[in-house]
């Protein structure tokens, strides 16, 4: 199968998950099931976008063309960035195991990255349904 139409395929399914795990914690907070399926469905998100960003670091080497060279490659490059942080904050942030969490919530880190993930969130839902419409409009 082409490169080109598993990287589409990953990115449409890493922004429908992206939608639906926010809309879950926009809506569903009062739910005691909220929060797991939230953290689920963006470690899904998070590996398929890995898979994503690598097949279309393949995809560019095998057309032989530089990366990152595009209004599309730069998007893409930050999204995967942005979703990288997202990630990594919201496991800070839910981990109560972690050793220095009183040292978090005192130096206020855990209120910034509360921000920092759901401000992102929007952003990554926002910029993925722009660069899907990119990718798209270079195809036809």
């Amino acid at each position: 199968m082409n490169l080109l139409y598993i990287h589409l395929g990953l990115m449409i399914v890493v922004f429908v998950i992206s939608l639906v795990a926010g809309l879950i914690a926009k809506f569903l907070r009062k739910k005691s099931w909220w929060l797991k399926i939230h953290k689920l469905l963006n470690q899904i998100k998070t590996i398929l976008a890995i898979f994503g960003f690598i097949i279309a670091i393949l995809m560019v080497n095998n057309f032989q063309m530089n990366h990152f060279s595009s209004i599309h490659g730069i998007i893409g490059l930050f999204v995967f960035l942005l979703i990288l942080l997202q990630s990594i904050a919201g496991f800070i942030i839910t981990n109560k195991y972690l050793v220095n969490l009183k040292s978090l919530q005192k130096a206020n880190i855990l209120r910034y990255l509360r921000i920092i993930h759901k401000k992102s969130g929007l952003i990554i839902i926002i910029l993925i349904l722009f660069n899907i419409f990119i990718g798209l409009s270079r195809l036809f």
